[in-house]
């Protein structure tokens, strides 16, 4: 083999190795691309009520109350009340468990992901059972929202409390 050949075949492999490499990348693009595509769009892709916009906003409200009678029909359930969409604490507690359930029976999901979302089912309705407004049909009870803290005691207990930590600070500088 003489060295022109040689040569040729060099600029020929490095040109392959090139071609290759950029196939490569452009493999990886493409893979994080749909990774990205399926976080995103994915059944069961965490969100928030107050992020979605008014057409998302309906149909998912759609989407969860179709569920929701699902859900009471095929396990029975008889602690949520008709009104649970007028409670934000069961609406919360409904959605999570609706995410859940999504990525538990979706075609990626572990073996064992619907065993631990029946888990996850058995100790939300313990905890809606405990918070269940006891609203019956036609007779929905609004409650009011918990009181947290009294205001004003609250911003004087911040005040002392910031007030120490500055003499605190003083004295350790001082």
């Amino acid at each position: 083999m003489t060295g022109e050949a040689f040569a040729g075949r060099g600029e020929s492999l490095d040109e392959l190795m090139d071609i290759v490499s950029q196939l490569v990348d452009r493999v990886l693009a493409l893979e994080q691309h749909e990774q990205q595509r399926r976080r995103v769009t994915a059944a069961g892709a965490p969100f928030r009520w107050e992020d979605l916009a008014p057409d998302q906003l309906r149909h998912t409200w759609h989407e969860l109350g179709t569920w929701v009678r699902w859900l009471c029909a095929r396990y029975r359930v008889d602690d949520i009340p008709p009104c649970w969409y007028q409670h934000g604490d069961l609406v919360e507690e409904l959605t999570a468990l609706w995410l859940a359930w999504q990525g538990a029976y979706r075609a990626d999901a572990r073996p064992d992901d619907p065993v631990r979302w029946l888990d996850w089912l058995a100790r939300a309705r313990a905890r809606i059972a405990r918070r269940s407004p006891r609203c019956g049909a036609g007779a929905h009870r609004k409650l009011e929202p918990a009181e947290s803290h009294d205001e004003v005691s609250f911003a004087a207990f911040v005040q002392m409390r910031g007030a120490a930590a500055a003499a605190s600070r003083d004295r350790r500088t001082g």
